[in-house]
């Protein structure tokens, strides 16, 4: 089922919207780039992130098609994974040289690959830490993050469980199966 957004009633402005929210999650990347957001203001962003993400499709399928940013969705998600990667290090949760270098040897793969499950596996990997990180230092917002991702979970199950899931699980035997045949 794709909402109808009142009050959005032409497709032009309904996917010039999509395109401002995918674009507010390159300012929420450059933000953990280059600024040292306080723990309840970072919590905050990834929340933006995660709701930003699951509004800019739903806008963009309600008139079945993609704005101009739709073909770049998938990078800007990657840019937020690097950017909470990078913010991680700066903090000192993780050891910023091997997990920056990490996610650089994703992005690479990535590249060279095209396989989706590359960049889901970077931004898995970014939120999960960033959420063992907030469940330590901001208390008073922790239970956002959980909270939000029960309920993206809910509203887009359908979704997860017929494209998300199984798009991830075929990236990755697509690339097992694909460096079998180089390697044999």
């Amino acid at each position: 089922m794709t909402p109808k957004w009142p009050g959005l009633a032409a497709p032009s402005m309904r996917l010039w919207v999509a395109d401002l929210v995918t674009a507010s999650r390159l300012v929420v990347a450059l933000v953990f780039l280059v600024g040292r957001p306080a723990p309840a203001t970072a919590v905050l962003l990834v929340v933006w992130a995660w709701v930003s993400d699951a509004l800019d499709g739903a806008m963009a399928r309600s008139v079945g098609g993609q704005g101009r940013l739709g073909h770049a969705d998938h990078v800007v998600d990657a840019a937020v994974g690097v950017g909470l990667i990078w913010y991680l290090g700066e903090v000192g949760f993780v050891a910023a040289p091997p997990t920056r270098l990490g996610a650089a040897v994703l992005l690479v793969l990535w590249a060279a690959t095209r396989v989706f499950a590359v960049q889901m596996l970077l931004q898995t990997l970014s939120y999960g830490g960033f959420l063992c990180w907030a469940a330590t230092v901001a208390a008073s917002v922790r239970w956002l993050l959980p909270g939000t991702a029960l309920l993206l979970l809910v509203i887009e199950w359908r979704r997860f469980k017929t494209e998300l899931v199984p798009g991830f699980l075929h990236g990755w035997r697509h690339l097992a199966v694909g460096w079998r045949r180089r390697v044999g």
